[in-house]
């Protein structure tokens, strides 16, 4: 079993090779039939809505309400609307994107895949 030191030491940072390359993943069909399969629940109840805001608040009334308005939006957004909007993502990538996010997020990926491969769980 590997500890989080020995994760951390074995963990190598990408490049800005590797980070040019990201830019070559283009958003797939198939991973929009994937996210809209996940999200297929159909618009909240009202009853959903409010246990959302109860379970997964943080006490602002405006800002829960917004995130349970997001949630709801991902559950009714089809294959197709998932596929729109990996290109819009990819267009603003760019213009939103730094190499030192992108290391962040390669970091967190493989933190999260080594957490979620422990044996403890």
């Amino acid at each position: 079993m590997m500890t989080y030191q020995e994760f951390r030491e074995s963990y190598v940072e990408p490049t800005k090779l590797d980070y040019l390359k990201s830019f070559l993943e283009f958003p797939t069909l198939q991973d929009a039939r994937f996210n809209a399969m996940i999200f297929d629940q159909g618009p909240m109840t009202e009853a959903e809505f409010e246990n959302h805001i109860q379970l997964i608040g943080i006490g602002d009334r405006e800002h829960d309400e917004k995130d349970a308005n997001n949630s709801n939006r991902l559950r009714c957004r089809t294959a197709v609307g998932w596929y729109i909007a990996g290109w819009l993502r990819y267009f603003a990538r760019p213009f939103g994107s730094t190499f030192d996010k992108y290391k962040e997020v390669c970091y967190e990926n493989a933190y999260n895949d080594w957490s979620y491969s422990r044996e403890e769980f």
